[in-house]
């Protein structure tokens, strides 16, 4: 008989839905900034770039870090899939995922592991399509410095199609 096309698609690509079909990783260098959150310059603590193997795929983005704050205050952590060097992503309602107290600390000095995901269900990406993530840290209030030491960025793929 006929082969259906869900059968034969994932016959020759072996991508189902709901399989992982790539993931990808970087383990960006250390990051400090004494930037606002709110401040045009800044700049991505983390990016990584993927290619689509799989016609309109969720993607699953996971960062951690050895997240640290110097001086009192807050510290915001965003993720995004747009970055213009001089634009404010959170001003623009341009970011995935944004936590204003990514960090809070009422002492001189804090560095602990974090980890944040984020499933970006949103893409509409054709085979072969990049898009670039981003994470972005910022200082909220009072002076001191953000960092992010032994960060890595993943990226997976998820199929959504049978």
């Amino acid at each position: 008989g006929a082969i259906t096309r869900a059968i034969g698609n994932n016959l020759t690509t072996g991508h189902g839905q709901g399989k992982i079909v790539q993931v990808v990783f970087a383990n960006p260098g250390n990051y400090s900034t004494t930037l606002n959150y709110n401040s045009t310059s800044l700049t991505p603590a983390a990016q990584l770039q993927i290619t689509a193997k799989s016609l309109n795929s969720h993607f699953l983005i996971k960062w951690s870090a050895v997240h640290g704050r110097s001086g009192n205050g807050r510290s915001q952590v965003m993720f995004t899939k747009a970055y213009t060097a001089g634009n404010n992503n959170y001003a623009d309602n341009n970011y995935l995922f944004y936590d204003h107290y990514g960090l809070y600390h009422e002492a001189t000095n804090w560095k602990g592991a974090t980890s944040y995901s984020y499933y970006d269900n949103g893409s509409t990406l054709a085979v072969g399509a990049s898009q670039t993530y981003y994470v972005f840290l910022g200082r909220i209030g009072s002076s001191g410095t953000d960092e992010a030491n032994n960060q890595r960025i993943q990226v997976l793929e998820i199929a959504q199609w049978l």
